[in-house]
């Protein structure tokens, strides 16, 4: 993987994917996220939830322009030059689509919440990952970005 572990993104349909990048791109950081930086993206959302589509554009652009992340026709082309992903998708009834070509491609992967929006869905991506062996987890980002002593670096 080389100095840095490149980070894909799935979904741009929350304030998360900016919260995430600004996290990962900040050179006054942690320490123990030095190294990973978020280079690629592909911007989906659900075009059912039009207020999400609408910030969908607006963190797109934002990403790309603070952050000069990629935007990528599709998740196997975003899966070509990243090692790892974080599927931020907010609707989680796109979880299990977009987890199938992570898993195939064996990207360790953080899922945030919801895991999915359906038992059957979640019981599936559990199969996908148990078979292909996939370093995956699944969290509310709240417990990834408040640390004992820390303000939320969310906000």
């Amino acid at each position: 993987m080389g100095d840095t572990i490149r980070l894909g993104m799935i979904g741009c349909d929350t304030s998360h994917c900016m919260a995430f990048a600004n996290i990962f791109h900040d050179p006054k950081g942690p320490e123990e996220l030095k190294g990973f930086k978020v280079v690629a993206c592909y911007p989906s959302f659900s075009p059912d939830l039009e207020k999400k589509a609408d910030q969908a554009q607006k963190y797109k652009q934002a990403l790309i322009e603070k952050h000069q992340i990629k935007m990528t026709g599709s998740i196997e082309e975003m899966l070509d030059q990243v090692d790892a992903v974080l599927l931020e998708s907010v609707d989680g009834r796109r979880h299990l689509k977009e987890l199938i070509p992570v898993a195939k491609a064996g990207k360790p992967c953080y899922v945030d919440k919801p895991f999915s929006a359906s038992l059957k869905d979640a019981k599936e991506m559990v199969r996908l990952i148990k078979e292909h062996k996939l370093p995956c987890f699944s969290s509310s980002s709240i417990f990834l970005t408040v640390r004992p002593g820390h303000t939320n670096i969310l906000n």
